[in-house]
């Protein structure tokens, strides 16, 4: 199998052909879908982390996620942050 050069993403996508769907899961679920968006998933939260990194080294105030610039936000911004 090449590692690197021609024809490598070919064979990199019949890698993982077949996946074992998990005892408790729902059978007709689709684990590539549910294993691609775990993927973007996890590409997102490194992207927010390496970017939070950036602003912590400049010493720049960063919100918390999904928080207002506000000290103290309403009861109702809350609410919808939560929910």
């Amino acid at each position: 199998m090449p590692r690197y050069g021609y024809r490598r993403a070919e064979v990199e996508t019949e890698k993982d052909w077949l996946l074992e769907v998990p005892g408790g899961a729902d059978p007709m679920e689709d684990q590539f879908e549910k294993r691609a968006e775990t993927k973007a998933e996890n590409v997102s939260k490194n992207e927010l982390q390496r970017l939070r990194n950036l602003a912590r080294s400049k010493k720049v105030d960063v919100p918390k996620a999904g928080l207002t610039s506000k000290e103290k936000p309403t009861k109702n911004e809350v609410l919808t942050i939560v929910n």
